[in-house]
């Protein structure tokens, strides 16, 4: 029987090893790219669609079975965090908050 490094199952990467660092990069990678996305065809600047357009479409990404897949290294969790705190700064109103 021919063993596998990763499995893809309910849309969680999972290795052979239990680990879920390519499903966190897939992750980061996804998200990054529907908030290049968003910013390129959002034609109206209105805070209220850009953050309408996160919640639909980059959230939902962000926080699918986030239960079974919680990230506990900080590493990951830096990760995830830093692709959410870049899409909120692209949006018009935040630019010098911190």
């Amino acid at each position: 029987m021919e063993q596998r490094q990763e499995v893809l199952d309910l849309g969680i990467t999972i290795t052979n090893k239990l680990k879920l660092y390519t499903h966190i990069a897939k992750i980061s990678t996804k998200v990054h790219g529907r908030v290049n996305l968003i910013i390129r065809c959002l034609m109206s600047r209105d805070i209220s669609y850009s953050v309408k357009a996160f919640r639909v479409f980059v959230r939902q990404v962000l926080e699918y079975f986030s239960i079974i897949w919680c990230p506990y290294l900080i590493k990951d969790i830096i990760a995830l965090e830093g692709v959410q705190r870049r899409s909120t700064k692209r949006l018009p109103c935040t630019k010098g908050l911190t």
